[in-house]
């Protein structure tokens, strides 16, 4: 799992920042699939087009004033998804 260490709102534009170790790995990692949900039981649904290549990704769909959780996946070099991070919110 990818661990999700902080996830920060930014007030203009409006847009949640999420961060999470470990760090990009292109021995080890195609990537990071972030998930999004509305509450904490999910569903989780990714809400990324391709695997990010960073520890960090800009959420920029989001309402103000809503809480989301968010979750990250490291997509291995072999192809497989890991577990899921447990979820993390912001309001």
């Amino acid at each position: 799992a990818a661990p999700v260490e902080e996830v920060n709102k930014q007030p203009e534009p409006c847009a949640v920042i999420v961060k999470w170790s470990p760090t990009y790995d292109p021995g080890l990692h195609i990537g990071f699939i972030v998930y999004r949900s509305n509450s904490a039981a999910g569903p989780f649904l990714p809400v990324v087009v391709s695997p990010v290549k960073g520890n960090s990704f800009t959420d920029t769909n989001v309402i103000k004033g809503q809480t989301y959780w968010y979750s990250v996946g490291a997509l291995m070099s072999n192809g497989r998804l890991s577990v899921l991070s447990a979820g993390k919110n912001v309001a």
